[in-house]
């Protein structure tokens, strides 16, 4: 898949919340659509990485190749770790959102 074919969805809102869920289900559309997706979880949506509700989420769209990254900074000020969150997320730090918002993905957007 080129580029153009990719979209980066940031959330910021909790998944175990309306907002967060339908931002995960968004997230699930545009992969369907057959375009390259990924996650970037900030500020409380960090936290959908540790719940074991929005766990299972997480999970089943890594399993179907969406790729899920988590903000370092947001999940250290709520006291976690790489060590509390699914093996699959990603963990990356703002600058490496940069680089994935400029080069890896052709469009982001926010779901806050």
């Amino acid at each position: 898949m080129s580029k153009t074919d990719s979209i980066l969805l940031v959330i910021s809102s909790s998944l175990r919340g309306p907002n967060g869920l339908r931002a995960l289900e968004l997230t699930n559309q545009i992969r369907l659509q057959g375009k390259k997706t990924g996650v970037y979880l900030l500020q409380n949506a960090v936290l959908g990485g540790v719940n074991e509700e929005a766990k299972k989420l997480i999970e089943a769209h890594i399993n179907s190749g969406i790729d899920i990254f988590c903000s370092k900074e947001d999940l250290t000020m709520r006291g976690l770790t790489e060590k509390d969150l699914h093996p699959q997320i990603q963990i990356s730090d703002y600058s490496n959102l940069v680089d994935l918002m400029m080069e890896r993905y052709d469009k982001v957007m926010g779901a806050f």
